[in-house]
């Protein structure tokens, strides 16, 4: 009888180490499938795009930005525009894989730039934050409890759509491996190693490498990091032409320049609404608001007068742009 209870047991305990398995098993397939399928998504749509380039049926445009870097974007404008879009405006997790994996060549810099914040969110403890900040009565605690609320709904509807974190930072380090084959961020990297001590020749080089994807890039994302880097004084005192800071201080620059790129970036590409990954990117996690844009939830963290010379400069750099 004790023999029989004992190999009961064993035969209880093999039974549920199976089921651990299976389930494991189960877990990683659905997290393999989805990497698999962002890959196959990718590699499909542009393999598609490039046989119809071949074919005749896309027009290869000129653009600056592709003279300089060696870009081969071949994708038309409007279907830029309609794949920009689609990016911006994801619901889920979900969404953004499959969005991400139609980018054409040049809109693979924001599709890494969304995928990395949304690992950032879906990591998010909203529970810790929640709890050290609601005990307080305080207006500023109230406000912050506002924004832990709003950043929840978000991330509960974004982040359960059975993907996992794992697929997005997998899918963020394979588009970061297709910028850098495609050389995309090429002037961007080159600009940031560039400082006020490196020989004129690299400052010019990185400043005429900007000025080109500011003024013909479709890259939402590319924009904001060459316009940020042109004026936040790396670069020497590049800025737009008739402007002046009115500080300056390297510190007060930087963050002017910082939200100056943002306003010039949400005034060109109109893509900083309300309810969106990168609006709740700006404000995560304890200065979002209900109903905000992005330039609105950042005028809650920067002082009247910085916002002032941002706006100026924003002003001035899209007045350039547009050769006004």
């Amino acid at each position: 009888m004790e023999a029989w209870s004992s190999n009961r047991k064993l035969l209880i305990v093999g039974i549920c180490v199976v089921f651990v398995l299976v389930a494991v098993v189960a877990s990683n397939t659905k997290y393999l499938d989805s990497i698999i399928a962002f890959r196959s998504a990718a590699d499909g749509h542009l393999s598609k795009i490039g046989n119809k380039a071949a074919a005749g049926q896309h027009t290869v445009e000129s653009r600056g930005v592709e003279g300089v870097l060696g870009v081969l974007g071949v994708a038309t404008t409007a279907a830029k525009e309609i794949t920009r879009k689609s990016l911006y405006n994801v619901r889920t997790e979900s969404d953004l894989l499959s969005s991400s994996a139609m980018a054409p060549s040049e809109l693979q810099y924001d599709a890494e730039k969304l995928l990395d914040w949304a690992v950032s969110l879906c990591a998010l403890d909203i529970n810790n934050y929640y709890y050290r900040h609601a005990p307080s009565n305080s207006d500023s605690a109230k406000n912050e409890v506002e924004s832990l609320r709003l950043v929840n709904l978000f991330s509960r509807t974004f982040c359960v759509s059975g993907v996992g974190n794992g697929a997005l930072v997998s899918a963020r380090d394979i588009m970061r491996e297709r910028i850098a084959g495609n050389g995309l961020n090429a002037a961007i990297e080159f600009a940031k190693m560039v400082d006020a001590d490196s020989s004129l020749e690299d400052r010019s080089f990185a400043q005429v490498a900007l000025l080109d994807i500011v003024k013909s890039t479709e890259s939402p994302a590319l924009f904001q990091d060459a316009a940020e880097l042109l004026s936040d004084g790396s670069l020497g005192d590049w800025q737009p032409n008739g402007f002046e800071w009115k500080y300056k201080d390297s510190e007060f620059r930087r963050g002017a320049a910082i939200l100056g790129s943002i306003i010039a970036r949400c005034q060109l590409f109109s893509d900083c609404g309300p309810g969106t990954l990168m609006s709740i990117r700006y404000c995560l996690p304890l200065d979002c608001r209900f109903g905000k844009s992005i330039t609105d939830h950042l005028s809650y963290q920067v002082s009247p007068v910085m916002r002032e010379d941002a706006e100026a400069y924003a002003n001035a750099l899209l007045a350039q742009v547009r050769g006004h």
